[in-house]
């Protein structure tokens, strides 16, 4: 009856069957291992899955969980979870039987990797110069012309945009040409990054195919080169958390590079960019902190990482502090700190309207109530009347006391602005923005917004065309093997598989640095919407993950 909710009355009997069968034999196997701690990780992980494609399903059916839905997708996981952590370990022997490992040395992996990385984009970015501006471009090309700076985006980003500028505006007259050298800027430091882990895997002796799969990705996998040209604040971010997930992974496992002066300074530089290009991953780093603090506060690694991580985290703070002083810069409204309360409280609005007195008190709050999009926040939360601390109380207030009246829509709203992290079958995150100004947007913006003033080439306007059809118009989407490469849920259980199985091996450096990227995704769930661009460096460290638990451990599993 379980699977006869989740299908639909009107499913086909024979495949019903077949999934009940499949699931039986897979759940057998599974109770079957002697590996008590094998079956947690994995169990944990196929319950998750499970849940994730339950809610999924309720959701597309009913509109909302409610509390039967809560309570059957549990069961769900439980009844189920084990076959799909059975199917998660037979995947992980399939990977684990390519042992035949790559042969370059590290410095010609990298050289090889950078330039076929670089050849697989060059259509695109030659198709998309000087550069894509159709996301944050309008705001920072204006602070960048004005000076009024303000800390929406982040002001590190922004003014190094305005050096490219002022360059292309000294040397040729011309600020397109200087953004066009920092697309091409930022397109090297990219392909850069992602060679180093894949040298950094050749080192590890990754498995020859694995490796191989992963250049691929990289190299021809669409999103990497639309990012590659889009200018917003993503693609260097990404970029960095990469090579920085790595060089965490290397002081773990390579205690002799934690005793190296320029190591540790190059280190603590990199986690200050980092944290420079991206706001919320000082909440990240600081949630890291608590963790390793918890965990691994006694081990010559953890204390190692702890006090790197307080070196970071101040000088990436007192380097914003400066920046900010140096340019005057505002600070940007509280909006987007409330994106999902300021969400679950349309949502609540978007079902009652002023039919339940706290409708009344929801509007004078958010007088954009009524625009609630199930997918996006950002209607909701930019008119929120939340100027000053004690606006800010009064708000949280408001939330906090209707969360226990409304928890059931609260939850709902959560999980549909989030669900393109955790459903493979959604499509949200491609047609989230497709009614604004400037017509669609589709799953990766490649159009140009005229108000940037910045000039757009015509290199190659076929590719150029192509790109259009592809991803402003969603032609990509019809390809299913082109739409499962974009979607960010791929990439998130790709990344969770990585890491059970690192927890499973005990593998204290991958669990210890790519709990960065993971924890930095769970920030993202209290976003806005979700996009490709946010989660892009998901889709960079997951696939170096599963590389890197591909690789032999020092220690033999045992009871194998």
């Amino acid at each position: 009856m379980l699977l006869f909710w989740l299908l639909g009355a009107s499913a086909n009997l024979l495949a019903m069957f077949a999934g009940l069968a499949y699931a039986v034999c897979a759940a057998t196997f599974f109770f079957c291992q002697k590996n008590k701690r094998r079956m947690r990780c994995f169990g944990v992980l196929g319950a998750a899955a499970v849940w994730a494609a339950a809610l999924s399903v309720r959701l597309g059916a009913c509109g909302e969980t409610g509390w039967d839905g809560l309570v059957i997708s549990l069961l769900s996981a439980l009844c189920l979870g084990p076959a799909a952590g059975q199917t998660f370990l037979w995947l992980r022997q399939l990977l684990k039987r390519s042992l035949r490992p790559v042969s370059l040395a590290p410095g010609r992996a990298f050289w090889l990797c950078f330039a076929v990385i670089l050849i697989g984009w060059l259509p695109v970015v030659l198709a998309l110069f000087p550069g894509v501006t159709g996301y944050d471009m309008q705001s920072q090309i204006y602070q960048i012309e004005t000076g009024d700076y303000v800390n929406g985006h982040p002001i590190a980003h922004t003014l190094l945009i305005g050096l490219f500028y002022r360059l292309g505006e000294l040397f040729w007259n011309n600020a397109s040409a200087g953004i066009g050298l920092f697309t091409a800027f930022q397109t090297v430091c990219l392909a850069a990054s992602m060679a180093y882990a894949l040298s950094w895997l050749c080192l590890r002796r990754c498995p020859r195919i694995i490796w191989g799969l992963i250049l691929a990705v990289f190299a021809l996998a669409p999103q990497h080169a639309v990012m590659a040209s889009s200018l917003t604040k993503d693609v260097l971010f990404a970029a960095s958390l990469l090579a920085l997930t790595v060089e965490l992974c290397r002081r773990i496992m390579e205690p002799q590079r934690a005793v190296r002066r320029g190591v540790l300074i190059a280190d603590v530089l990199l986690l200050a960019v980092t944290g420079l290009l991206r706001r919320n991953m000082i909440l990240a780093y600081l949630l890291l902190l608590i963790a390793l603090l918890l965990k691994a506060r006694k081990k010559p690694e953890g204390r190692r990482l702890i006090a790197l991580l307080l070196c970071g985290m101040v000088l990436s703070a007192g380097c914003e502090a400066g920046l900010k002083k140096s340019v005057d810069a505002r600070n940007p409204t509280i909006h987007d700190t409330l994106a999902m309360p300021c969400q679950q409280m349309a949502r609540v609005y978007s079902l009652y309207g002023l039919e339940h007195p706290v409708g009344y008190e929801i509007r004078e709050k958010l007088p954009w109530a009524h625009r609630y999009a199930p997918e996006r926040a950002d209607a909701a939360k930019c008119a929120a009347l939340v100027t000053g601390p004690q606006q800010l109380v009064s708000f949280l207030k408001l939330w906090a006391r209707e969360a226990f009246h409304y928890p059931i829509e609260y939850i709902d709203a959560f999980l549909y602005t989030n669900k393109a992290y955790w459903d493979i079958t959604d499509t949200a995150y491609a047609y989230t923005y497709d009614e604004e100004e400037y017509g669609p947007r589709g799953a990766m913006t490649v159009n140009h917004n005229p108000n940037s003033h910045i000039e757009q080439y015509d290199w190659l306007p076929r590719v150029q065309q192509l790109c259009d059809e592809w991803y402003t118009e969603n032609g990509c989407m019809e390809i299913l093997p082109v739409r499962l490469l974009i979607h960010p849920a791929l990439w998130t259980w790709v990344l969770l598989f990585g890491y059970a199985w690192a927890v499973y091996e005990r593998r204290r450096a991958e669990t210890m640095a790519w709990a960065l990227p993971g924890i930095y995704l769970c920030t993202l769930l209290l976003g806005p919407c979700a996009l490709i661009r946010y989660c892009y460096c998901v889709m960079l460290a997951a696939p170096v993950l599963l590389g890197a638990v591909c690789t032999p451990a020092k220690e033999e599993e045992r009871n194998e």
